[in-house]
C-alpha cells in the first residue's frame, strides 16, 4: 500500500491552516529546515513519509496509524 504523499501534504496544510501556523512555526516544532519545507510545497523535493509524519505531529495531526504502518513494513 502506497501512501499518496500529495495527498498527505495537503492535508498538512489544511491543519496548518486551520491551527493558524505560520511554516516558520512549523519548521520550529518539527525541525525541519524552512528550506526543505519551502522546496517540498514548491514541488522540488520528495520528502520521505516519516519526515511527513514528523512535520504533520507538530502541526497536531492525530497522523493515522495506517501512514504509520506503512513506514514500519518497509
Amino acid at each position: 500500500m502506497e501512501v499518496d504523499k500529495t495527498q498527505f501534504w495537503n492535508d498538512i496544510v489544511r491543519m496548518k491552516e486551520h491551527r493558524q501556523l505560520s511554516w516558520y512555526q512549523v519548521s520550529q516544532m518539527s525541525g525541519a529546515s524552512q528550506a526543505s519545507i519551502s522546496r517540498i510545497r514548491k514541488g522540488l523535493q520528495q520528502p520521505s513519509l516519516e519526515y511527513l509524519i514528523q512535520i504533520a505531529d507538530s502541526c497536531g495531526m492525530n497522523v493515522k496509524v495506517s501512514y504509520r504502518k506503512v513506514t514500519e513494513t518497509k
